[in-house]
């Protein structure tokens, strides 16, 4: 009764703190809940970034060709180019 007490006064908070949801959610739907929807996730971006630095780093290697080696246009053209890719 005095948990349940103290997670109401949080939720009742004009701005309940972190700590105070993580402990609420904790206490309703247990530490699972916080990993739920995790796997979709990672099976769609673990491709995704992959792919990403694959052309990012074949991207670099021409622009180091046109560009001074390893300078910051470098960089970002490369970083510029592999977003467009995808």
């Amino acid at each position: 009764a005095a948990g349940e007490a103290v997670q109401t006064v949080c939720l009742l908070q004009r701005s309940p703190s972190p700590a105070c949801l993580l402990r609420s959610i904790l206490e309703k739907e247990g530490p699972r809940s916080l990993f739920r929807g995790l796997g979709p996730n990672l099976v769609g971006v673990a491709p995704s970034r992959a792919v990403y630095f694959a052309c990012y780093s074949k991207a670099k290697e021409r622009f180091n060709g046109i560009f001074v080696p390893n300078s910051n246009i470098v960089h970002i053209c490369s970083a510029g180019s592999a977003g467009m890719y995808l």
